[in-house]
């Protein structure tokens, strides 16, 4: 319901004015989602928890929610502010491969332009990749 998730924004900010660091992180969540979010991709609820996170116990990250499974290397990292989902590798050992597409998969170091040569990702399209909203 959108009042309910309008009021759910509004406690998190109240909360966060309390901390000026939680404050500064939920101000940036809020920017990367009016920048960002209409370009990301809707996933299916059950079939993401059911292929990386099926037993999780969720725990508070700063302010992010963290479903973690001992034993399994992917998380899946829930920014309520933001109403999105990340897939985190927890062993990745660069940021490029830290976090995931919904398929489990890090998303590709380069593109091939129209004239046929290849470049990196830019930020943007990353984010767009590795950022998705449930269905």
């Amino acid at each position: 319901m959108p009042g309910d998730k309008e009021r759910r924004r509004s406690e998190l900010l109240a909360g966060a004015n309390q901390d000026a660091n939680i404050a500064e992180k939920v101000q940036k969540a809020l920017a990367r989602v009016e920048k960002f979010g209409e370009n990301w991709i809707s996933v299916d609820r059950e079939a993401l928890f059911e292929k990386f996170a099926p037993h999780a116990i969720p725990t508070m990250d700063g302010v992010k929610i963290r479903y973690h499974e001992p034993g399994r290397t992917i998380d899946i990292v829930y920014d309520p502010i933001g109403d999105y989902f990340r897939l985190e590798n927890t062993i990745a050992k660069s940021k490029a491969d830290k976090f995931l597409m919904p398929d489990g998969t890090p998303p590709p170091l380069l593109v091939r332009k129209t004239n046929g040569r290849f470049r990196g990702l830019t930020r943007d399209e990353r984010m767009k990749l590795t950022h998705f909203k449930l269905k």
